[in-house]
C-alpha cells in the first residue's frame, strides 16, 4: 500500500500544475478491455479524486482497487494488482465527448518494475454502462 499511496501523490503532484478547464465526472460503471483483457470497472469521483475496483471478466485475478486524480477531460490513477504483482500499473487516460455525452475513453498503461521504473506501454479503451 505504501507504494500505491506514493504513485497517488506523484500523480496528484503531477495533475496539480497543469492548467484544465472544468473536471469531468467520471464515475460510474464501465466496461474496460486492458490489452485484451477485459474488466468490470467501477469509479467514484470526490472532487479530483477517484478511486474504485477492476474486477476481471475473462481471467483469473483477484479484484483489485484503484486510486487517482482527473484533470479537465484526463484520468490517471493506479491499479494496486498484489500478489499477482508486487508493483502497480499506472493507466493515463482522456474521454472522449461525443455530443455532450463523456461515455467513451481510451488511454494507455505501464506496468511498473521492482526498480519503480516504468515498462513498455499497452494500451486501453473503455465504455461507460451507467
Amino acid at each position: 500500500m505504501k507504494k500505491i499511496s506514493a504513485v497517488l501523490l506523484g500523480i496528484t503532484v503531477g495533475f496539480s500544475s497543469m492548467v484544465s478547464a472544468a473536471t469531468t465526472d467520471f464515475s460510474g460503471s464501465w466496461k474496460f478491455n486492458v490489452n485484451g483483457f477485459t474488466y468490470d470497472v467501477d469509479i467514484t469521483q470526490n472532487n479530483r479524486l477517484v478511486e474504485g475496483t477492476m474486477v476481471s471478466t475473462n481471467a483469473n485475478e483477484p479484484n483489485s482497487k484503484i486510486v487517482g486524480s482527473v484533470a479537465g477531460n484526463t484520468i490517471m490513477f493506479s491499479r494496486d494488482i498484489s500478489p499477482l504483482h508486487e508493483t502497480p500499473q499506472n493507466y493515463v487516460g482522456y474521454i472522449f465527448l461525443k455530443s455532450g455525452a463523456a461515455n467513451t475513453m481510451a488511454g494507455e498503461l505501464q506496468n511498473m518494475t521492482p526498480q519503480n521504473t516504468p515498462s513498455a506501454k499497452y494500451g486501453w479503451y473503455a465504455t461507460k454502462v451507467e
